[in-house]
């Protein structure tokens, strides 16, 4: 629907004050039953403030936008129809059988014209064209304030992809609570960058509909995705912007000052900490079995090593003690769960020795666990009961393995603050809608990044 918190609800803010005058009109009409016809226009003027009373408070008591109009048809229409159920209301002298044909004619009148004028009116101010309004001067008045978040998924499904859906009901759950609603668009790929800006430059052309435009800018082919980057942020000048999980480029947010336009707010998490955070589980873990040279892969996307990767391999080559891992990278390009599945089994079968698996994301983690598990069943069995699994996002489904205590494979997962980065994200679109000042517009200040902390096996286990 267009209009953010109203989402099509004004028929049934028009059919239920129209039960309720009903109701207050059917209640008054008992009292000319037991006195004389006249008395129907002194219950009609009665019936006419209860209605008119009804038809004013109870949409202005809702926490609704965009209801002028409404309110407006309501009231109106809430007199006409207490007055016409008050006035022509007939028990008392009219004989039986007709009188309440006339009766009921003006009452299904009243309530169909009513209901159509709700049910218009919550169209027209739900429509985009309805937040401006000409004024006396052949002006256009100021826009009404959106109340809706869009937020642009860089995947087509999210069953695949369990890290986004968590991040998607977060911010519903988190989004309410301020008042907003959330809207989501998805990639027609998985981390498509062609895909994701053509997502991006239909969203600028209904800016004016949302409260923030939230998303993930993936760089991959560099200098045609960042001109379209440039291109959407161009589009989107004067609108809200905030970007999650992944900073722009410094050259792309020179570019950005350059032009006038103000660099967007970033919540993200630290990858560095988050990757030597893994690697430390890692190596504790080898310390304890008294194991100098395992086997360690590190399970990266193929599009190039990401920060977390980077600073995981790094705190694995300083070792620990006398444990000195032996380093060997997966990648993939779909770095999804089916994909990581694929991906573990043709490389364990190859009789490779892996004593461990650190996933760049839990889906992945999950495809490698499928994938040892499989193996397990084939004959003959390959030698997979000792590879361990260390993740990285702290998704549920992960959560709960290492929760409990007959996991054999997950060792340790990376949580990375899902619900404190939406609170930044909610909290940035409030502050944005609430005084219009920017919340970054320089090149030195940084991301608003939060520290990750390490969820391990044998926390679950004591």
């Amino acid at each position: 629907m267009d209009s953010p918190l109203f989402n099509g609800t004004s028929p049934t803010v028009a059919i239920i004050s129209m039960a309720l005058i009903l109701i207050a009109g059917y209640a008054v009409s008992y009292i000319p039953r037991l006195r004389q016809e006249s008395h129907h226009i002194r219950a009609g003027v009665i019936v006419l403030a209860i209605a008119g009373t009804i038809g004013i408070v109870l949409p202005i008591a809702l926490p609704l936008i965009k209801l002028t109009l409404v309110v407006l048809i309501i009231a109106g229409f809430s007199c006409l129809a207490g007055f016409l159920l008050g006035r022509y209301w007939g028990w008392t002298n009219a004989p039986a059988g007709n009188s309440l044909r006339p009766t009921k004619l003006y009452a299904l009148i009243a309530f169909g014209a009513f209901g159509l004028a709700g049910f218009l009116g919550g169209r027209y101010t739900g429509s985009p064209a309805s937040s401006l309004a000409p004024d006396k001067k052949g002006e256009q008045a100021p826009r009404e304030t959106p109340m809706t978040l869009l937020y642009i998924a860089p995947v087509p499904q999210l069953s695949r992809w369990p890290f986004y859906a968590e991040f998607i009901d977060e911010l519903i759950r988190q989004g309410r609570d301020r008042g907003f609603d959330v809207m989501a668009r998805f990639s027609d790929k998985d981390f498509d960058a062609s895909s994701n800006g053509k997502v991006l430059l239909a969203a600028a052309a209904e800016k004016e509909r949302f409260a923030a435009v939230v998303f993930t800018p993936f760089l991959i082919s560099e200098r045609e995705d960042e001109d379209t980057l440039f291109n959407f942020m161009g589009k989107m000048k004067g609108s809200n912007v905030i970007l999650f999980d992944t900073d722009l480029s410094p050259p792309l947010k020179k570019l950005l000052l350059d032009t006038g336009i103000d660099i967007p707010p970033c919540v993200k998490h630290n990858e560095d900490i988050g990757g030597r955070l893994a690697a430390e589980a890692t190596l504790d873990f080898f310390v304890s079995r008294n194991k100098p040279n395992p086997t360690v892969v590190i399970f990266d996307k193929q599009q190039g090593p990401s920060a977390r990767a980077l600073a995981y391999q790094g705190r694995l080559q300083e070792g620990k003690g006398q444990v000195r891992p032996i380093i060997i990278p997966w990648s993939s390009i779909g770095y999804g769960r089916e994909e990581a599945k694929d991906k573990a089994l043709r490389e364990l079968s190859a009789e490779k020795r892996v004593d461990a698996v650190f996933a760049g994301n839990d889906a992945s983690a999950l495809g490698v666990r499928d994938a040892i598990k499989e193996l397990r069943h084939r004959e003959p069995p390959r030698a997979t009961n000792d590879i361990k699994i260390f993740g990285y996002d702290g998704i549920a489904e992960v959560n709960r393995l290492l929760k409990d205590p007959d996991e054999e494979f997950f060792i340790s997962s990376v949580d990375v603050q899902i619900s404190s980065q939406v609170h930044s994200i909610v909290s940035f679109a409030s502050k944005l809608l609430s005084d219009k000042q920017k919340v970054r517009h320089d090149l030195g200040r940084p991301c608003d990044e939060k520290v990750p902390t390490i969820v391990h096996k044998m926390t679950w286990a004591r």
